[in-house]
């Protein structure tokens, strides 16, 4: 099963409903998507990060990778 990571650091809720709209679409598409970019979950290979927020969300999530 492929796994990605979606991360929301935003209180945007268009930003919430982009989210919901994509873990619907990856779930239909056979992708298993996590919501934290823990140590643990790095270690499982994930195929991508998509981040949901705006350029500081972009580096915190850089950050932790």
């Amino acid at each position: 099963m492929k796994k990605v990571c979606l991360i929301l650091k935003s209180k945007n809720p268009e930003a919430k409903k982009s989210l919901t709209a994509a873990r619907k679409f990856l779930s239909q598409k056979g992708y298993k998507a996590y919501f934290d970019l823990k140590k643990s979950i790095l270690k499982n290979k994930l195929e991508w990060i998509m981040v949901f927020g705006g350029d500081g969300s972009v580096l915190h999530a850089a950050n932790k990778t």
